[in-house]
């Protein structure tokens, strides 16, 4: 028992120390530093950059109509820094661990840079057995987050025991119970020295899933990519970033896309949302400034875009170059009221003219083989959505056969806990039996127990009577023994007198014989005088 006591005790010291321990500080892999610059060329491809008039440059991911951050196509895992996102997406090194994510209505998530690098930049809530999150917008630090308001359709909220698990969206039942749920539960202070919040600890988790967590260790990737985890480990891009280009380029200048376009208005605003349909996105070029109005994502393709350098570039046309200012001059220059020089002009002007329309020809060429590429471009993305779609069919196939088995798993694992239920019931009653049967046997052999002691006592009272009945016996015989006794040291003395009395007696006779004997004699042997004496005296 003092066993026992002293291992649970040593148990409990153990989980104490586990709970107390500090995470880990979140910071960039050291040796490897990076400007805004690398954000803006790595995650072009997977997106369109726009100039918001309030935080610069910001990004909108080529994703669909379903895209969440910290929801979509990636999963939870406990690392040393706490709750950590593992994103499936290319450019997830970046977008989840770095900078805050807003919500437009007309581009869907936007994606805001950042310099500081976290395992997530999510704000928590636990209650009710469920855990939520959100990601945290522009302008929020971890000290308002607490307090700050977050809108309820940006939160996700799951089982507890659901947390780690890669299929965690089949548990989500969608925005509309998000406000019941943020009634039913309290945001979780788990933050690092006001930097990051690191969500639910880990002894927290293993209450609910019941089994141990596995905390990954990060391990640092010299080159942009997705996130893998392997094993233990989780391999992942995460550089100190600068927005400058001091860390890294050329040195002096401002880092900017190479293409982004203009919006004339702020971004994630809820009142220009509102009207975002009617808004239009605008974007510079060398003459002046063009609007596009376009419902939806913004088609790249289509789009004019500002370049850095000032030039412009039009995916769809080419722009016509203007005319240069020694072609004017030198129509103007011809002398005025000579036939040669206006015969001059009318050459200059034919060849003015054919040189025009070869320019003009060679613009039509131009625009028919952009046009040519413009098309092989769209068939090329069409066939790209084809097989993207191809995939997601794939994927979806994937996930609904993995949810499958998860079922059957599932299903087995409860089949499983019943029979181990019921197992674990037949123990019970076979115990509760096993404990009444020794119970009857313990009130037995305590009644038999108590019948012996009853007997014994019994046994020894009549020992005791015995006893004492063979004392009286005994003190009765002593006593008659003793009377007799004493009746015939009586009957003995009174022989004895009789004897001595007899004794007496026959002295006495025997001396009255020989009296009566000697008596004659002495009368003839005594003298007369004598005798006359004796007869004088009887006379």
């Amino acid at each position: 028992m003092k066993r026992f006591f002293f291992i649970n005790l040593s148990m409990v010291a153990t989980v104490l120390m586990l709970a107390l321990l500090p995470i880990k500080q979140a910071k960039a892999q050291p040796g490897m530093s990076v400007s805004f610059q690398t954000f803006y060329n790595e995650l072009s491809p997977y997106g369109q950059w726009i100039n918001d008039p309030q935080y610069g440059y910001v990004w909108a991911p080529d994703v669909d109509q379903s895209f969440r951050p910290y929801y979509s196509d990636g999963q939870w895992a406990m690392t040393e820094y706490g709750n950590t996102w593992i994103s499936n997406y290319e450019w997830g090194w970046a977008a989840f661990h770095y900078g805050r994510w807003m919500y437009d209505n007309y581009y869907g998530w936007i994606w805001v840079p950042g310099t500081q690098w976290g395992p997530a930049w999510v704000s928590w809530r636990s209650g009710g057995g469920n855990y939520g999150w959100a990601p945290m917008g522009p302008g929020i630090n971890i000290s308002v987050s607490f307090g700050g308001y977050i809108p309820s359709t940006w939160w996700t909220f799951i089982p507890c025991g659901q947390i780690y698990s890669p299929y965690f969206y089949n548990y989500w039942r969608g925005t509309g119970y998000n406000t019941t749920y943020i009634n039913r539960t309290t945001i979780i202070n788990n933050y690092y020295h006001n930097q990051y919040v690191y969500g639910p600890r880990r002894q927290d988790i293993e209450r609910y899933t019941g089994g141990k967590v596995t905390v990954y260790t990060i391990r640092n990737q010299q080159r942009p990519g997705p996130t893998a985890m392997q094993r233990n480990q989780v391999a992942m891009y995460r550089p100190s970033v600068t927005e400058s280009n001091s860390a890294g380029g050329r040195r002096g200048s401002t880092p900017a896309p190479e293409s982004f376009v203009r919006s004339n208005r702020v971004l994630g605003n809820e009142r220009d949302a509102q009207n975002s349909a009617t808004n239009k996105v605008r974007s510079e070029n060398s003459n002046g400034v063009r609007d596009m109005a376009q419902p939806g994502r913004v088609d790249r393709s289509m789009n004019q875009v500002a370049q850095p350098n000032g030039n412009t570039r039009m995916n769809g046309n080419l722009a016509q170059p203007p005319r240069s200012a020694a072609q004017n001059s030198e129509i103007q220059q011809a002398p005025r009221g000579s036939q040669q020089a206006i015969q001059g002009q009318q050459m200059q002007a034919q060849r003015t003219q054919q040189m025009q329309a070869q320019r003009e020809q060679q613009i039509q060429a131009d625009r028919q083989q952009q046009m040519q590429a413009q098309r092989t471009q769209q068939m090329q993305a069409e066939r790209q959505q084809q097989m993207q779609a191809q995939r997601e069919q794939q994927i979806q196939a994937d996930r609904q056969q993995q949810m499958q088995a998860e079922r059957q798993q599932q299903m087995q694992a409860e089949r499983q806990q019943q029979m181990q239920a019921q197992r674990e019931q037949q123990i019970q009653a076979d115990r509760q039996q096993q404990m009444q049967a020794e119970r009857q046997q313990q009130m037995q052999a305590q009644r038999e127990q108590q019948m012996q002691a009853e007997r014994q006592q019994q046994m020894q009272a009549q020992r005791e009577q015995q006893m004492q009945v063979q004392r009286q016996q005994q003190m009765q015989a002593e006593r008659q023994q003793q009377m007799q006794a004493q009746r015939e040291q009586q009957m003995q003395a009174q022989r004895q007198q009789q004897q001595q009395a007899e004794r007496q007696q026959q002295q006495q006779q025997q001396m009255q014989r020989e009296w009566r004997r000697s008596e004659p004699q002495m009368e003839r042997a005594q003298p007369v005088e004598q005798r006359g004496g004796f007869g004088g005296g009887r006379r």
